[in-house]
């Protein structure tokens, strides 16, 4: 087989821990280093990424360049750095992951033999630090009652077609023939654009042979303000775009429990306040959270067993807790702003 050039984008801001594991992971490719240049796309980072960047460039043996993104907007990130590539597949990589040394080459591989519209891998999550609050939030990032059917965080038995990858490999003409990231969303612009090749009949292949690793927040502070985001975005991307279809189902499941969560909760306290109805129907009303809380925290037992960890029976239920709660809190307040 002979390989094609590629060009890697990288969007960054403030990602001084990332950048230089980042460069290093290129370097190590089993990939030839010739045909690959990589775009560092900084939004003018206040930190030491730039100065990063600067001291390890001329040691690379691959073509690197720093591109400048004064609106510091992931998309037009990515964008700029399409627009500047001239390799037949582009890779939209995330700063703070890490990828194995024939990333690479698998997906251009699979690429090359499928002529899919984008190819993409499993994304196993870990945590960004040592504790055990972080070591919680990695878990439920990677299961199902946490992320849903998000296949390419939770893992397939074969290669098969999703809605959506992360740190996708697309072929130059995908780009051409369904547009670029939409520059008016600050979050979700992967996910939008995954699902616009998808509903014009486009496909996305997930290969679980090939992986990478994204690290997760570390604190339950940065996990909440980062899923509140998410879930406020969820709904400025329909309204945005016009149509709930540029996202999935499982992007609107944290709202309608949020939703039911405060309406349980407030009926409840209605009924002991005004007594409606018997106390026994009034506990009614709160068996869906009961069931909610029982679920989570029968995960989480099947989670601290696997992992050796008992602790995590303390922190799991918790992580499991934000990440719903949050996003579902987020979209609330996506709602409120948008309509």
């Amino acid at each position: 087989m002979k390989w094609p050039k590629v060009s890697l984008v990288v969007p960054c801001f403030n990602e001084a821990p990332f950048i230089k594991g980042i460069l290093l992971d290129i370097e190590q490719q089993n990939y030839p280093l010739d045909l690959i240049e990589l775009f560092v796309v900084d939004g003018r980072s206040t930190d030491s990424t730039r100065s990063i960047f600067e001291a390890v460039q001329p040691t690379l043996n691959y073509a690197a360049k720093l591109l400048d993104n004064p609106d510091r907007i992931a998309p037009i990130a990515m964008n700029l750095g399409i627009e500047a590539a001239s390799g037949k597949y582009i890779f939209i990589w995330g700063a703070h992951a890490s990828y194995p040394i024939d990333f690479i080459s698998k997906m251009v591989h699979l690429a090359e033999t499928t002529l899919a519209d984008c190819v993409g891998a499993v994304c196993h999550t870990a945590p960004r630090a040592s504790g055990v609050k972080a070591k919680a939030i990695a878990a439920v990032l990677s299961h199902p009652i946490g992320v849903g059917n998000a296949s390419f965080r939770t893992g397939v038995d074969q290669i098969s077609e999703v809605d959506t990858v992360a740190f996708g490999c697309y072929p130059q003409k995908t780009f051409e023939k369904y547009g670029l990231f939409d520059p008016r969303l600050v979050r979700n612009q992967d996910i939008e654009l995954n699902k616009r090749i998808v509903n014009q009949g486009g496909k996305i292949l997930l290969d679980p042979n090939t992986t990478c690793t994204y690290y997760s927040r570390s604190n339950f502070k940065s996990f909440w303000k980062n899923n509140m985001g998410n879930g406020e975005w969820v709904i400025r991307t329909a309204k945005i775009t016009g149509q709930a279809a540029a996202l999935s189902l499982r992007h609107f499941i944290p709202l309608c429990f949020v939703l039911g969560f405060l309406i349980s909760l407030s009926t409840f306290t209605a009924n002991l306040l005004f007594d409606w109805v018997s106390l026994q129907s009034s506990l009614l009303i709160l068996l869906p959270i009961g069931l909610y809380f029982l679920i989570i925290g029968l995960v989480s037992i099947r989670l601290a067993l696997r992992q050796k960890q008992i602790i995590l029976l303390l922190w799991a239920p918790l992580a499991f807790f934000v990440l719903h709660f949050s996003y579902g809190l987020g979209s609330i307040k996506g709602l409120l702003k948008s309509y």
